[in-house]
């Protein structure tokens, strides 16, 4: 890194440090304001357990615009110099007077994205249980309901139908378990009223078996077994709220979900969105710049900011509005992703270009 980037870095570090510092600071105050206006149950313990989590949260969620913000103010500090056309005369591009900063941001959306992983949905998972626990007094259960699945056998094909299944003991109510011939035929029945999951396996204890193959009417069912193709410690995922879930977990949620009949796309869905949560400051900064070197003019790249965050936002939420909202497939927002990716290029190329040579 040569003199001038490093230079050039320096300043920009300092006023990200700057805003980053102001911004969290208030949303400490809220935090804190939220704490002793509506917990119910207050403490030391609970005020810094809940700061420490919301904090990096905080940075992260509140990171795009620290990044519109202090590159704002950078630019401040050169426009109205004219030092970036200085610059650019001795054949400097854009691209090159931002290229530390711009590096800089591709790091921190690496940082992100690798955060993603586990910190992050831990950091939502110690907020969540914090305020269910102590804002609202409500008891938190890893409970699954209506839970549909399909069991693949040698000439035959089992649909399963659990009511209501605890992940942390196992035990369910209410199941229904239909076993079809290839041609459709109906072989048997089984109504349980309990029983448990243990490992692979699902136990009924208690419940009624309909044998129409044999031509026998129902009996008591005792002992009656049904191994799956997934554990109950990868079942108890399913349970979890997907924002508190592991991005390696929600992969192999979205590949093992099809097996139980559930909707994967929601999986697929949050994948996606810290995905475009991850890189959204270095969309905002490419943005940002290209903006601000094109027309020199930092009042309509200030009130420009507002719209590439609100845009921005809608992108990044983007996968989550057509799954919950719209209900189609994420795959079906490529153009979109396509456009997005363009948009970047192309500011890329007007920096390295020199927009205003």
């Amino acid at each position: 890194m040569g003199l001038l980037e490093r230079y050039l870095l320096t300043s920009y570090l300092k006023l990200f440090l700057l805003v980053s510092g102001v911004i969290l600071s208030v949303a400490v105050v809220y935090g804190l304001a939220d704490l002793i206006l509506f917990f119910k149950e207050k403490s030391l313990k609970v005020a810094i357990f809940y700061l420490i989590n919301m904090v990096p949260l905080g940075f992260f969620i509140l990171s795009p615009a620290i990044t519109g913000i202090s590159l704002i103010l950078f630019l401040r500090k050169f426009i109205p110099k004219k030092a970036d056309l200085i610059f650019q005369s001795f054949g400097l591009t854009p691209l090159q007077f931002s290229k530390a900063i711009i590096l800089f941001l591709v790091f921190i959306s690496l940082s992100f994205l690798f955060l993603n992983e586990s910190v992050f949905p831990n950091l939502l998972r110690n907020i969540w249980y914090t305020e269910k626990i102590f804002k609202k007094k409500q008891d938190v259960g890893r409970l699954i309901r209506d839970l549909w699945f399909v069991k693949e056998g040698l000439n035959t094909r089992t649909y399963v139908y659990v009511g209501v299944l605890d992940t942390f003991t196992g035990t369910f109510l209410d199941l229904i378990l239909i076993t079809l011939s290839e041609e459709g035929k109906v072989l048997q029945l089984v109504e349980g009223v309990k029983g448990r999951w243990q490992g692979s396996s699902i136990e009924v204890d208690e419940g009624y078996l309909y044998d129409f193959y044999k031509a026998k009417g129902d009996k008591i069912l005792k002992n009656y077994f049904l191994e799956t193709e997934v554990k109950l410690s990868e079942l108890e995922a399913f349970s979890l709220n997907v924002a508190h879930i592991r991005t390696s977990h929600l992969l192999m949620l979205y590949s093992k979900g099809a097996k139980l009949g559930i909707e994967t796309d929601v999986y697929l869905a949050e994948i996606l969105y810290r995905l475009n949560f991850s890189f959204f400051p270095l969309i905002v900064a490419v943005l940002i710049l290209r903006q601000g070197f094109q027309t020199r003019d930092l009042k309509k790249t200030t009130l420009f900011l507002p719209v590439y965050l609100v845009g921005g936002w809608l992108f990044v939420v983007s996968p989550k509005i057509a799954v919950d909202k719209v209900g189609i497939s994420p795959f079906y927002l490529m153009p979109l992703y396509l456009g997005v990716a363009w948009m970047l290029l192309k500011g890329l190329d007007d920096l390295r270009k020199g927009v205003r040579i």
